[in-house]
């Protein structure tokens, strides 16, 4: 019980610092004339609320997934990587390198020690191999979709497949799967209602980020049922 009260303070106060740090890279792009897309939805009086929520169920589940706290910490990390990622690319289509550097510096470190005071070595070779794996597939369909998946998406790869080879290969390519279908049951839904065009431009970066996160929690189950 304490455990998740602490871990849900956390979560609170990362979503609040990560809902600051959002408004201000978007700031910074906008007046930096960077930006390839001008949603608002940063603007919106609901999104401090929106990310500060988001955020801390993340956390939440992460101490319900992990037993281990070294590996809450270091998805910790993840999770706000990504919900950094996932709010920006949605309004500017933009995957910033230091936002995945940071998350990169702060959680890989404990991914380390968590798997050596664990007794679990063989991750940190699944570890590389995982963000070796990612970054090929996305490679492969950056350069088969002529533009249609960016270099953004290509250079985020590495950092999603090495957290969730941490957890197993196999999941790595749950985690792409998840993202891609996810991606296209929204596409399919926006032209159903009419709120894009066949040549609308969608951003794939919040994809990936529900797709992966989503494989935290279920990839292991869906591996099971998988393998029979």
């Amino acid at each position: 019980m304490w455990r998740i009260l602490a871990w849900t303070i956390v979560g609170a106060a990362s979503g609040l610092t990560s809902s600051r740090r959002i408004k201000q890279i978007i700031a910074t792009e906008i007046s930096k004339h960077h930006t390839f897309h001008s949603g608002r939805f940063h603007q919106n009086r609901f999104f401090s609320a929106v990310v500060v929520s988001s955020t801390t169920l993340i956390y939440v589940g992460l101490v319900a997934r992990f037993e281990n706290n070294l590996d809450v910490l270091a998805f910790s990390f993840f999770a706000s990587a990504l919900v950094v990622h996932f709010f920006v690319d949605l309004d500017t289509h933009l995957l910033l390198h230091r936002v995945s550097t940071k998350a990169a510096l702060l959680g890989l470190p404990i991914i380390v020690i968590s798997a050596i005071v664990q007794h679990h070595a063989s991750r940190l070779l699944a570890v590389l191999i995982g963000a070796f794996a990612m970054w090929s597939v996305l490679l492969i369909l950056e350069r088969l979709s002529r533009g249609g998946l960016g270099k953004g998406d290509v250079s985020l790869a590495p950092l999603l497949g090495a957290f969730i080879g941490y957890l197993s290969v196999m999941q790595v390519f749950i985690a792409i799967v998840m993202s891609f279908v996810i991606a296209g049951v929204c596409a399919v839904t926006a032209l159903a209602l009419r709120r894009i065009t066949m040549r609308s431009h969608i951003a794939f970066g919040p994809f990936l980020a529900i797709g992966t996160q989503l494989t935290v929690f279920v990839g292991a189950p869906i591996m099971r049922w998988w393998l029979g």
